[in-house]
């Protein structure tokens, strides 16, 4: 007959080990008719073997009581060790320790008395005991991987990391010859625990972990993928990794990276503008009274490295192409414009204010193509050198602030149009009570025309943004407010302090894995004392498609 004995205390460092094991013994009562044919409580101990093949525990202790004595020790050893095994599976250990001692004294012999005599000392947490019956088990040959397996893991409670560490490997060998991938699973699993309780006794124990203990928890889990106990294999190989910095995409400072380093996006946008204004690369610009479609596809190509669960850098790829269709008007497909980036951006991963934090430092070269001639082909038209630091850390407890400060060398086909910008930033995001998320951005930037000083400016802008997820069907919405302040230093007399208003919303949805679609609509007043050139309205409609991988 097989069995699963439960315990009422289950050893281990995983709740479901115990549950997985099958730890079936073959227990056969020694009894024979011709040995048994002439005594008088053959049918009763008969009886009660069938009610405890039934199921029926009470019962069948009940019929043996009635086997007071007899003469022959057969009849009471089996009746003996039958109540014991009886007891064992009504958690009642002591009992069936008890029994089982008489059985032996009775000089009863059966191939699995030591095993089920050992599982009722480990469950009674009689563990020195308990290890004595399963090596006599396994000794003898009966069920021997699991008794090994006790053995093994009896030691490891007993904190003999060494010993039990010889049990686990002699486990494993026996569980690889005969192909027991279960058995071969928890040996694995079971020997990476000792390993790893060894190595956290040395100095220096994250060499050790990464050598051996890694190795074989990984093993476990190749070994049996789709199991109960893979599952928590997984989390192990995470919790160990994390402990000891192990895991790349886990910063010193619990900063978490995204398994996916490599990223890439295509977008292309379709959008209508109702009055274009002259690309300047700068906040000032003027009205051409044209309207035209846009075409602009962007393509970005970025890779995230990390090392010392300190820094980050990751090297991008911007290209971005943009397209006029209105091809008869010379101040509209002027603007057809060209654009290549690169850039790095780094990181170092620390603490502030007892929270993660991040200080930041980007460099980025940007070269410009522009139709400047009207000729239908674009040609050099400037480049641009920047730099920035800054500072992402949580200052408030709702959400991360960035702060930072930029500098950017313009240099143009034309000396006139070259210029430095400065600027500082101010970057908040603020979790509101229905799911959505409030982004607030503060930005000066001063745009120094040295060699056309009636033309540096100083701009401010302050913008909001509303995202709101899962509106309706997989739908968000975005709906944001620009506002601006451009100081025109030398010519305010001529345009002043021009104030440029930009309410948009956006609605997004994801259509696949990487797919997402966007409808955008954007109202732009300018408000300028040069009614002719800056002082205009417009607005666009857009339509986007983006793949992300």
């Amino acid at each position: 007959m097989k069995e699963t004995i439960q315990h009422r205390w289950r050893p281990g460092s995983l709740s479901s080990l115990l549950s997985l094991l099958t730890l079936c013994a073959s227990t056969t009562l020694l009894y024979s008719p011709e040995l048994l044919a002439a005594s008088s409580n053959k049918e009763t101990l008969i009886s009660a073997f069938k009610s405890y093949k039934e199921g029926t525990y009470i019962k069948a202790l009940e019929n043996l009581s009635l086997i007071q004595k007899d003469k022959d020790p057969l009849v009471m050893g089996n009746k003996e060790y039958l109540k014991g095994i009886i007891y064992n599976r009504l958690l009642r250990y002591e009992e069936a320790i008890a029994s089982f001692l008489k059985a032996k004294k009775l000089g009863f012999k059966i191939e699995d008395y030591f095993y089920e005599l050992g599982q009722a000392y480990y469950a009674n947490n009689d563990l020195f005991k308990a290890r004595a019956s399963f090596t006599k088990s396994y000794d003898k040959g009966f069920n021997k991987k699991v008794s090994l397996y006790y053995m093994a893991h009896i030691t490891q409670i007993l904190e003999d990391y060494k010993k039990a560490k010889d049990y686990y490997t002699l486990l494993l060998t026996l569980s690889e010859e005969e192909d027991d991938l279960k058995m071969s699973q928890i040996a694995h699993f079971q020997l990476s625990e000792c390993l790893l309780a060894m190595a956290e006794k040395r100095k220096g124990p994250r060499s050790l972990i990464v050598k051996y203990v890694l190795p074989h928890l990984k093993k476990s889990h190749k070994t049996l993928p789709s199991s109960e106990l893979a599952k928590e294999i997984t989390k192990r190989i995470s919790e160990i990794e994390r402990r000891y910095y192990l895991d790349p995409n886990l910063m010193k400072n619990g900063k978490n990276l995204p398994d996916k380093r490599f990223r890439a996006r295509f977008r292309h946008e379709v959008r209508y503008d109702s009055n274009i204004t002259l690309a300047t690369d700068v906040p000032t610009a003027a009205s051409t009274e044209e309207d035209t479609f846009i075409h602009e596809s962007n393509l970005n190509m970025g890779y995230l490295f990390s090392h010392s669960g300190r820094f980050t850098h990751t090297p991008e790829l911007r290209i971005r192409n943009t397209y006029h269709t209105e091809r008869d008007e010379a101040s509209v497909y002027q603007n057809d414009t060209t654009n290549l980036t690169a850039s790095l951006d780094n990181t170092y991963e620390h603490q502030l204010f007892g929270k993660e934090a991040s200080a930041l430092f980007n460099i980025n070269y940007t070269y410009i193509e522009r139709d400047r001639e009207k000729a239908k082909e674009k040609i050099f038209f400037s480049r641009a050198t920047s730099l920035y630091i800054g500072e992402r850390f949580r200052f408030f407890s709702f959400g991360p602030t960035t702060l930072k400060l930029k500098y950017k060398d313009y240099k143009s086909f034309d000396p006139a149009l070259h210029n430095r910008t400065t600027s500082i930033s101010f970057e908040q995001i603020k979790p509101l009570s229905f799911g959505s998320l409030l982004l607030i951005l503060g930005q000066y930037d001063y745009i120094d025309r040295y060699n056309d000083p009636n033309s540096t400016t100083a701009n401010y802008l302050l913008r909001f943004d509303l995202l709101t997820p899962n509106i309706w069907n997989k739908f968000t919405l975005n709906t944001s407010l620009s506002t601006s302040f451009l100081d025109t230093k030398e010519q305010k007399d001529s345009r002043g302090i021009e104030k440029t208003i930009t309410p948009s919303i956006e609605l997004r949805r994801k259509v696949g894995k990487y797919v997402s679609t966007n409808l955008g609509f954007d109202h732009t007043w300018n408000i300028s004392k040069n009614k002719e050139q800056f002082d205009y309205r417009k607005h666009v409609i857009r339509f986007e498609l983006s793949v992300n991988y």
